[in-house]
C-alpha cells in the first residue's frame, strides 16, 4: 500500500491567499517601481566606479522595484499602488 504523501495546498505555499496572509501584496506603484530601479542601477554603478562595497546598497531598491512589494511601507500603510 502506497502512504498519502500529498500535503495540504496551504502547507505547499499553493493558497493564492497566502499571499495576504504573509504581507506580500503589491504596495509600490509603476512609477515607484521605475524610479527604484533605476536609482538602484545607478547606486551600483557609483559603487564599481568608486569600487566600494557601499554600491551593494543599491540592490534593495532593484529587488523592491522588481518585485512590487517594499516591507518598509508595511508598518506605515502605505501603498503607492492604483486600485
Amino acid at each position: 500500500m502506497k502512504p498519502n504523501v500529498s500535503a495540504p495546498d496551504n502547507v505547499l505555499g499553493n493558497n493564492l491567499d497566502n499571499e495576504k496572509e504573509a504581507g506580500m501584496k503589491c504596495n509600490v506603484g509603476k512609477t515607484d517601481r521605475t524610479l527604484r530601479v533605476v536609482v538602484g542601477i545607478v547606486i551600483v554603478a557609483a559603487g564599481v566606479y568608486f569600487q566600494s562595497w557601499w554600491g551593494a546598497i543599491g540592490v534593495i531598491p532593484i529587488f523592491t522595484g522588481a518585485t512590487g512589494w517594499c516591507p518598509a511601507y508595511l508598518p506605515f500603510g502605505i501603498s503607492t499602488c492604483k486600485k
